[in-house]
């Protein structure tokens, strides 16, 4: 009973600010017991910029000053009113969008993003494509985030002409020629995550860890096909975010004896289902491994010691606090165009990049003349959009194909207790499939 109250209480995201830890948001279903929470609120934090060197004046463009013309309007739909937050995707692309329109828009003509919140449910994300096409008339989709949204009006796209680049879970993302992924995704990532545990940590049983979303079963398929082809047993212990208690779910984990644990699940999911493993010290038996929803730069210090050394995380874009110019200039642009709620994580750097890649196609197009069809053409030609977020450069292979914008690098993390530290530079992953 104490476990299922714990479940229903609401787990509290952590974001940086200077010198102090602050709380962000409450998202529902999941649980943290009151240590790990004092642990959150007293434990120092160090603003984005402190070892990084900020910069000043990010650069979006090739002027200084408002774009004022006729504008160019484009949408993105993120899952935000749900057990977790994906909002962070559709801030990142609005973030790069108003510092594009700050330094002169696309030849004058400033970008007007519309953001939608499709509360992780098929039918209102369905709704909110038909209005972003139909009543809004946008021309593409940019830095969108959904677990429900490929599935729900991938069939929109195709049938408008409008094509979007974001970040991609479901296997409808991976299979529409109108889709274009500035990630692996969670089925490609989870085999990574296999292959690191196989090879890393020596894991001949491995336990997977899913939320029961729409789609977890394709998620799932990808790391026991390469199980059976790699001699590694895979089972799955599925994590259902509305209803499931943390304590019950790690107790589940515990009988299945498995050597590894690897996690698909949003950050403040894991840590609700980590503190509860560390309760039963089931780390002292198993190795747990996160995808990249479950990385942060926080969370290093909000587990805690018990979880420094045993909890590496792997990623699909860049480490948040990697010493280049490019993700200097991302922090630059979220600090200025958002506020500090917005986490400087994996799904804000996805939202940023798209929208990165959009507005260079528009600013290789007649401003004069830009439509659905110009731009859905030039973003399908795309070709080694580089970035140093990116493992490798972006770039659609075959136009006509489905799965035809191929991202297969991943960098490997390791949790030191206070911070993340690389321990597997970005690298190109081979699967079993493709998609």
């Amino acid at each position: 009973m104490a476990g299922a109250r714990l479940a229903r209480r609401k787990f509290t995201q952590i974001q940086s600010s200077s010198r102090k830890a602050t709380i962000s948001r409450l998202t529902e279903g999941t649980a943290m017991n009151y240590r790990t929470l004092m642990r959150l609120l007293l434990v120092p934090t160090v603003s984005v910029f402190a070892a990084t060197g900020a910069i000043a004046e990010p650069l979006c463009g090739s002027s200084i000053g408002k774009a004022t013309g006729e504008p160019i309007r484009l949408g993105g739909i993120a899952g935000k009113t749900g057990p977790t937050d994906f909002s962070a995707a559709t801030r990142g692309a609005a973030a790069y969008f108003a510092c594009v329109n700050d330094h002169g828009g696309i030849a004058g003509r400033p970008i007007e993003y519309i953001a939608e919140d499709d509360q992780w449910s098929p039918e209102v994300s369905r709704r909110e494509a038909t209005g972003l096409i139909n009543d809004k008339k946008v021309l593409a989709f940019a830095g969108g985030f959904s677990l429900v949204g490929c599935a729900a009006y991938g069939d929109l796209l195709k049938d408008a002409g409008v094509v979007s680049v974001g970040m991609s879970a479901q296997r409808e993302c991976f299979t529409n020629p109108n889709i274009l992924s500035v990630n692996g995704g969670p089925r490609r990532g989870l085999v990574a995550l296999a292959s690191y545990a196989k090879n890393e940590l020596g894991a001949k049983l491995i336990a997977l860890s899913l939320m029961r979303v729409p789609g977890y079963d394709w998620v799932e398929s990808g790391a026991t096909e390469w199980g059976k082809a790699n001699g590694v047993k895979v089972i799955s212990v599925p994590f259902d975010p509305q209803t499931a208690d943390p304590t019950s779910f790690v107790l589940q984990l515990a009988q299945t004896k498995a050597d590894a644990v690897l996690f698909a699940m949003p950050k403040n999911l894991a840590v609700a289902v980590l503190n509860a493993a560390e309760q039963q010290d089931l780390a002292k038996t198993m190795k747990f491994v996160g995808d990249t929803a479950s990385y942060s730069p926080e969370i290093p210090e909000a587990l805690g010691p018990y979880w420094a050394g045993r909890f590496p995380v792997g990623l699909e874009l860049g480490p948040t606090d990697a010493e280049n110019a490019d993700t200097k200039t991302w922090k630059a642009v979220m600090d200025k165009y958002t506020d500090t709620s917005v986490p400087r994580d994996t799904f804000s750097q996805a939202g940023y990049l798209s929208a990165k890649i959009v507005t260079e196609a528009l600013r290789k197009l007649d401003p004069k003349s830009i439509d659905r069809t110009s731009l859905a053409r030039e973003l399908l030609q795309t070709s080694g959009a580089a970035d140093q977020m990116l493992c490798t450069p972006f770039m659609v292979r075959n136009p006509k194909a489905a799965g035809h914008a191929d991202v297969r690098g991943f960098w490997f993390l390791v949790n030191t207790g206070k911070e993340w530290k690389v321990a597997q530079d970005c690298k190109e992953t081979l699967f079993v499939d493709e998609h």
